[in-house]
């Protein structure tokens, strides 16, 4: 049996074992005589694309590229939060904590009014549920990606102010919550400094009380023995010291705290006169010791002054622009990707034809014979 020349009989050929291969010359001649059927399911599903593609919502995308605050951002705060470089990080790190909070977001699409834009009305009064909804819709807008923040919504006209406004809002409530949180460091360190000046006062009124019933117990000894005046004066009496020296040994035995010993060798005249000073002497801060260096810290923490005017928890290195063209749907893809899955779907018709076509005539043969 010879090869059949007429390429629109190839699948019969092909279904007899010893014909030759069809050539892809032949194949191409078959599928150009079958075209139309190619070309109408083409532009059918063409079609189909065209629709789906102009039926979607058309998206855009802003973006905006955020870099760390620099030494001068910083400077005012440093001043009792740390060295501006490990600050910096830190500022920076909290931006991006209040950009992703709910409650944040949430302020800012009540400030801006952004579900009469998403409802397309002003004049509704929205359910707790309805107002949610729309909420957790623009939430869904916004995504965050290393130092790039996106919006992407169908507002096109909208999404750049709104991302503009978000990035500054979220930066002006950081610099408040860093200027706020240092403020209550600096009081909360007056007030420690306060306190403890305020314990050692307490504590120094009761020392002095202390001070008069050791010189009083003092006093009483030496009244006993008989010291009016200093033992270690000069030319004091060589039989006197015996007999003093005496006593005190006597003495020393029966007394546990070693410090009343040189206290009534004062005598009474020392002791007394110390006794009257301290009674007469009025709570004053040049006796108590240590309560200059805290006066000092509070004078100091109460000086500083924050100026607020370069501080920044971001640098805005970019700021949002909606392109030309919407990011979604991508029309021209859509319609290309259709005509390829057109022409597949035509030409798999055309052999699913050919071979029912050829199936019932080798029916209609083998019942002939």
């Amino acid at each position: 049996m010879h090869l059949e020349k007429d390429p629109s009989n190839f699948v019969m050929s092909q279904s007899q074992p010893n014909n030759s291969e069809i050539s892809i010359f032949d194949l191409v001649y078959f599928l150009l005589r079958r075209k139309k059927i190619i070309l109408t399911v083409m532009i059918m599903a063409i079609g189909f694309g065209l629709i789906y593609a102009f039926s979607q919502k058309r998206i855009y995308q802003v973006d905006t590229i955020l870099l760390k605050p620099a030494y001068e951002n910083v400077e005012s705060l440093s001043v009792h939060m740390g060295e501006p470089e490990i600050l910096a990080v830190q500022v920076y790190n909290l931006f991006f904590e209040k950009l992703k909070s709910r409650k944040f977001k949430k302020r800012f699409f009540k400030d801006k009014k952004i579900i009469n834009v998403l409802s397309g009305t002003s004049n509704h009064t929205f359910s707790e549920k309805e107002f949610n909804a729309y909420l957790d819709e623009f939430i869904a807008f916004i995504k965050i990606k290393g130092n790039r923040v996106f919006i992407q919504s169908t507002h096109g006209e909208n999404i750049a102010e709104w991302l503009d406004e978000l990035i500054l809002l979220a930066d002006k409530l950081t610099v408040e919550q860093l200027v706020k949180d240092l403020k209550s460091r600096i009081n909360k360190e007056i007030r420690e400094n306060q306190l403890s000046i305020q314990s050692k006062r307490s504590i120094y009124s009761k020392r002095k009380e202390d001070d008069i019933v050791r010189l009083q117990e003092s006093y009483n000894i030496a009244k006993e023995l008989g010291i009016t005046d200093h033992l270690f004066v000069p030319n004091v009496d060589a039989s006197f010291s015996k007999v003093v020296s005496a006593e005190l040994n006597s003495i020393s035995k029966s007394l546990s705290n070693e410090n009343h010993l040189s206290e009534y060798m004062k005598g009474t005249k020392v002791l007394q006169a110390e006794i009257n000073a301290l009674k007469n002497r009025k709570l004053t801060d040049s006796y108590v010791l240590g309560i200059r260096d805290f006066q000092e810290k509070i004078d100091r923490l109460s000086n500083i002054k924050i100026d607020t005017t370069n501080v920044k928890s971001i640098i805005v290195d970019k700021k949002a622009s909606v392109n030309i063209s919407p990011i979604k749907p991508n029309r021209k893809l859509i319609v290309i990707v259709s005509a390829v899955i057109g022409f597949l779907l035509g030409v798999v018709l055309v052999f699913l034809l050919e071979f029912i076509k050829r199936y019932k005539l080798l029916i209609t043969n083998n019942s002939d014979n």
